[in-house]
């Protein structure tokens, strides 16, 4: 070893004194992991093993040999995912966790946001982000910063992921492609192979995504497989035309192995170094902080979506994978009440905080990249995802049980007559229907206990439940209206539908409907019942017959809603509702398909009758317009694959007169016309969304859906004039994604009689995303997540209860540095189709003497910048001595400006 200190010696005093003549030297790094192919190579309880066993090896490995090494020369270890580090901690000891922990701390090993190896495509927002909350917890419990996330050998990347990893607080990805799924993409001409990878609120990181050469090359998932041509592949890449720099790196070595124990790395470094060229075992983290110092002022930005490949593999068990959006959906309502008893309650489900960590880790692996039934274990795979979604599904639906019953108790109830409360999640006042179960006696008449006036009521059954439906009007934000049963017979007895000559009409609309549910005129009578098919026939279930089947008009009609319901066995025996109401300008449909439709691609197809048609549509954590980046869309020219779009809550169709928004609750893609993998069929003017199918390619995913016989697909539309409204399309489809929540008023102390609503947002652009009490109890604040939809804004959320105080955190909860608070409200700057996260205190939440409970000190603060710019802000804070210090760093590590405060404690806050 003596010998090897004194032959590094010798390559630095080369370097130092001939560097000139010889020129820049290359600096090159390679990395060691392996890439993990959950319940393809092995299932869960195999991988569990492999992964505590190659931690275990590494962490011995840089124990006992790396005192001994040239820091540029010492093992490192990447996991490529943060299931690595939690199935470590499950199974060892603290004591073994805590080396972990050091070496994560040091960055001997680094470890990433994504929960497994994600197909992001098929996400949502939320959904994206609470798998990586594993990673807010291992920032706020260690101190730990994580700084990358990834999304590997799925061949395409979402626009909007960005965003949300850069939120998430990661500053750095690299990707690497298998030429598996969509072998026919060009994976060899990138516009760039280092860039700013940014959403479109210009935040995201910094990307290392390379030509491809094979798999087990550049450009692959195991770039570094062999790191001797690695080195050479790297150092013959640098300084060229496509590549003018001298920083490269090389990452992943165990391609599709279960397990690698290797030492060999400093060795091939060491071998390879010379007077012309530094090659560094890298953590990868190091790699991306030498590029930035270096190039930080010509490294280009891009912002475009290159669409979807593994990530459509989730329609081929449509039904589970629906099963996991509507669950999404239901927990944003869960967790809103959750906040409201919380407040008043700080102890409120912390019994469930294990199934709540379950929940998010199972949300995690169900996205992973394997969806196929092609592996070694490929039997078990489908079980494997069930069994994800029901631990997801279980505490949804748990939290909402509790949280509805608790709030009913919570508020006071006079006199002895039947009272339910109706409860808005959502961030704006709202009219909507409202269900309350009921199994009393009829007749039955409703009244707002705030206004004593009588509602719009009517008796409706669902799956064998009698409800009460009401229209319950102008619900507050966040807060929830008090309404009385009293046993008389309702004053209104009109109708919200009505049907003369095959066509269904209520105030707003006129519709012709088929027997098999098919809409063959859509006439909008505020428009001087403008014809928004065109001769075209929309929900059209794949060809189906019009004619084949039959319809009722369903649902005892009454003044709230009517609904007309279609049986019909073509192509497949299904029956499809479409609700109208008297007083809600939107017409809601749902299709329930009673049949396995085997591997066959089978689509429900949105034709809208308008010129010069431009599509917009929620991809995950962004509103894109769907048209190429060279005709002033979002996605890319090249590299990309168009043939099917995420349809996350909307997807919207229109011109600059008129437009159609589409609210989408089921189905995870969409075709954009006759899109193909090749070309985007961007001026279409249809809209076919998946109701199921094998469309990644070839015979990947799971056959014949699993199994499953019965598939639920919810849309909504609603019309306007005027040209794209992405707020007013966004609030459309969350109001009907999100109906009121109902209970029983029980009867307490905590909240008003009649109405409540426990905040607003000034804006009405910015919508409240998610409220929750804190993942580690409601004593450490509400986390208030907010979603720009239109420009940069100054907002304030004001709160019924004054706020006492707030932290600006990242999207898993990691503190960022204090938040604005004016008059006793948030007074924050957002950006354009930005999304931020906020821990509030208001002024009856309980809080310690450290700021935060159940964790470490709030004197770790998560280092948050945005990569895409050339200043960064990034504070670091040191509470000592009555002094709050804080300091602002360029994006190269230069201080820019350093100042102390004095602080108490209410400031603190």
């Amino acid at each position: 070893m003596h010998t090897f200190r004194k032959y590094s010696l010798l390559i630095w005093l080369v370097v130092f004194f001939y560097q000139p003549l010889l020129g820049q030297q290359k600096q090159l790094y390679i990395a060691n992991d392996d890439h993990t192919d959950y319940f393809w190579t092995a299932d869960d309880v195999t991988y569990r093993n492999a992964f505590i066993n190659q931690l275990d090896y590494y962490i011995g490995l840089m124990e006992t040999q790396n005192d001994t090494l040239p820091f540029e020369f010492q093992h490192r270890y990447n996991c490529d995912n943060s299931l690595w580090v939690y199935e470590y901690e499950k199974a060892k000891s603290a004591a073994d966790f805590d080396r972990l922990v050091d070496k994560l701390k040091s960055g001997h090993i680094t470890v990433p946001f994504n929960p497994l190896v994600p197909v992001y495509g098929g996400q949502n927002a939320e959904i994206a982000l609470r798998g990586m909350y594993y990673g807010g917890y291992l920032e706020r419990r260690y101190g730990i910063d994580i700084d990358l996330a990834v999304m590997m050998e799925n061949q395409t990347l979402p626009l909007g992921i960005n965003s949300l990893w850069a939120g998430a607080g990661a500053k750095y990805s690299w990707k690497g492609v298998c030429s598996c799924a969509s072998p026919d993409l060009d994976f060899q001409n990138r516009k760039n192979e280092m860039y700013y990878s940014v959403g479109r609120d210009g935040n995201g990181v910094l990307m290392k995504w390379y030509d491809l050469i094979t798999n087990q090359h550049l450009g692959g998932y195991a770039e570094c497989r062999y790191p001797n041509e690695a080195i050479t592949d790297l150092s013959e890449k640098c300084n060229t035309p496509k590549y003018p720099f001298h920083v490269a790196g090389a990452f992943g070595y165990g391609w599709d192995d279960l397990e690698n124990y290797l030492d060999f790395f400093p060795q091939r470094a060491r071998q390879n170094t010379n007077a012309t060229q530094q090659v560094i075992v890298s953590n990868e983290i190091d790699f991306f902080e030498k590029f930035v110092s270096e190039y930080h002022t010509s490294i280009p930005t891009q912002s475009v979506s290159f669409g979807n490949d593994w990530d459509l593999l989730v329609a081929t068990m449509a039904k589970v994978s629906g099963d996991v959006k509507y669950s999404s959906a239901r927990l944003r309502t869960a967790e809103a009440m959750a906040t409201l008893v919380a407040l008043k309650d700080t102890s409120f489900a912390s019994d469930l905080l294990a199934a709540k960590e379950l929940a998010w880790m199972s949300l995690g692996k169900y996205y992973d990249h394997d969806w196929t039934a092609d592996g070694p274990v490929s039997s078990e795979r489908a079980q494997f995802q069930r069994d994800m979604e029901a631990n997801f599904t279980s505490y949804v639906d748990t939290l909402y049980s509790r949280a509805s019953n608790a709030l009913g108790d919570q508020i006071i109830h006079s006199g002895n007559a039947q009272r339910y409360y109706v409860f808005n999640p959502l961030s704006w006042t709202r009219t909507d229907v409202a269900d309350i179960p009921y199994t009393g006696s009829l007749p039955v008449a409703v009244y707002d206990v705030e206004t004593q006036k009588e509602v719009p009521t009517q008796f409706i059954h669902k799956s064998g439940v009698q409800y009460v439906r009401i229209l319950a009007s102008d619900i507050p934000p966040v807060g929830y209206k008090v309404y009385q049963l009293d046993l008389t017979l309702p004053t209104d007895l009109s109708l919200a539908i009505s049907f003369t000559d095959s066509t269904y009409e209520n105030n707003f609309f006129a519709l012709s409907i088929t027997p098999n549910g098919t809409i063959t005129s859509f006439k909008d009578k505020r428009e001087n019942r403008f014809e928004y098919n065109g001769g075209n026939a929309l929900n059209d279930f794949q060809s189906g017959d019009p004619s084949s089947g039959s319809q009722v008009i369903w649902e005892t009609p009454g003044p709230v809603s009517g609904t007309v319901s279609c049986n019909s066995n073509s192509p497949y025996p299904h029956t499809t509702e479409i609700t109208f109401y008297r007083d809600i300008p939107r017409i809601d449909i749902t299709n329930h398909i009673r049949h396995n439709p085997g591997n066959q691609t089978t689509t429900f197809n949105f034709p809208i009758n308008v010129d010069n048609p431009v599509v917009w549509h929620e991809e995950i954590g962004a509103v894109i317009k769907a048209k190429l980046e060279a005709n002033g869309g979002h996605y890319a020219n090249q590299n990309a694959r168009y043939d099917w779009q995420t349809a996350n809550h909307f997807v919207h169709i229109g011109n600059e007169s008129r437009g159609m928004t589409i609210s989408n609750q089921g189905s995870h893609f969409f075709k954009l016309g006759n899109s193909t993998i090749e070309a985007l069929d961007e001026n279409s003017h249809e809209v076919k969304f998946l109701a199921s199918g094998k469309v990644a390619y070839g015979s990947i995913g799971f056959n014949n859906q699993g199994g499953d016989t019965s598939f639920l697909y919810n849309y909504a539309l609603q019309p306007h004039v005027g040209d794209f409204d992405q707020t007013a399309s966004m609030k459309m489809a969350m109001e009907h994604q999100h109906p009121f929540a109902t209970g029983i008023v029980g009867g307490g102390s905590d909240y008003p009689e009649t109405s409540f609503s426990l905040l607003s947002i000034s804006d009405p652009d910015v919508l409240l995303w998610a409220l929750k009490p804190a993942e580690e109890g409601a004593a450490n604040g509400v986390i208030a997540r907010v979603w720009n939809q239109a420009e940069e804004s100054n907002f304030t959320i004001d709160g019924t209860m004054p706020i006492s105080s707030t932290m600006y955190t990242s999207h898993v909860e990691t503190d960022i540095s204090p938040a604005s608070v004016l008059n006793g409200n948030l007074d924050e700057t957002i950006g354009d189709q930005q999304m931020k996260t906020y821990r509030i205190f208001f002024q009856d939440s309980v809080i310690t003497s450290t700021g935060f409970v159940g964790s470490p000190p709030s004197t770790h603060f998560r280092v948050q910048p945005n990569p895409a710019r050339d200043v960064v802000k990034i504070y670091t804070k040191d509470i000592a001595d009555g002094k709050l210090s804080m300091t602002l760093i360029n994006n190269v590590g230069q201080q820019v400006r350093r100042s102390e405060v004095n602080y108490t404690r209410e400031t603190l806050k």
